[in-house]
């Protein structure tokens, strides 16, 4: 899920993928470690053992750099939710789809808590509202194609549109949920979410 952005170079020779994901990997564990406040390029090239050239040769500054973390994340959280929709082909109602978002979100916040601050720190840029729109018209397409299969008495320009509203609903409760200050609130959130999912049940 990929947006090719001006200022960046997409990697497609093999060695460059794998200069390219070696940079991400390092700048991932560097902004996951709390002993260093502030990484720049510099700092991701010393730990990549890459020249800060061929960091500047795909990415010209950090937050390009931490756009493509937030891609390749968002896809890994894709993939998490594909999975656990193929697990459970008996889902028939938006309400147990949407608490299957709620569980997938939870669990990617579970298995990167440090790197959730910088999603959040750029969920404001343009570039991170391109990726999560893509994100958001895949997720939206696999709800509506399995939706679809289950023979449920709803036109489909009427479910899409509460899919819709459904997705909407989880851009507002996960950035609450990521940028929650204890677990006591997150959870609060979360079973906020959770009350919303069920209002669906009765809508659909």
């Amino acid at each position: 899920m990929e947006i090719k952005h001006k200022e960046r170079r997409v990697p497609v020779q093999d060695r460059a993928i794998k200069r390219v994901n070696r940079i991400l990997d390092t700048a991932l564990s560097l902004m996951a470690d709390p002993a260093h406040k502030k990484v720049t390029t510099h700092l991701i090239a010393e730990h990549a053992e890459v020249s800060v050239g061929s960091v500047y040769q795909f990415f010209p500054n950090v937050e390009s750099v931490k756009i493509a973390l937030i891609e390749r994340l968002l896809g890994q959280y894709y993939e998490h939710f594909s999975a656990t929709v193929e697990a459970n082909p008996n889902i028939s109602d938006l309400s147990a789809f949407s608490h299957l978002l709620v569980t997938t979100t939870y669990e990617f916040y579970q298995a990167h808590p440090d790197v959730i601050e910088q999603i959040v720190a750029s969920s404001t840029s343009q570039e991170f509202n391109e990726v999560n729109a893509q994100l958001n018209e895949r997720i939206h397409s696999l709800m509506l194609n399995h939706l679809l299969t289950q023979n449920l008495d709803v036109a489909p320009a009427t479910l899409s549109r509460k899919i819709s509203v459904a997705i909407a609903t989880g851009d507002m409760m996960t950035m609450f949920i990521w940028s929650a200050n204890d677990d006591k609130e997150r959870q609060a959130y979360l079973d906020d979410w959770k009350s919303l999912a069920d209002f669906y049940s009765s809508q659909v």
